[in-house]
């Protein structure tokens, strides 16, 4: 749990720097993922982290 939690911190530190600053978190989001390392699974479901998925999430073209 306690991996997850540093992933999770060092994504919202970074992510912005490969793909770009629309993702970068202010500090206030940085501590939030900080509290997960304390109380472990807190910072794993932030309303952030889903909308970063659908914005980097690939939508494959359906066949007809």
């Amino acid at each position: 749990m306690y991996g997850n939690a540093w992933g999770d911190l060092f994504k919202g530190a970074f992510l912005w720097m490969k793909e770009g600053k629309d993702y970068r978190e202010g500090a206030v989001s940085l501590l939030y993922r900080a509290a997960g390392l304390l109380v472990p699974g807190l910072a794993s479901h932030s309303p952030r982290d889903y909308v970063n998925a659908v914005r980097l999430g690939r939508i494959a073209a359906k066949e007809a």
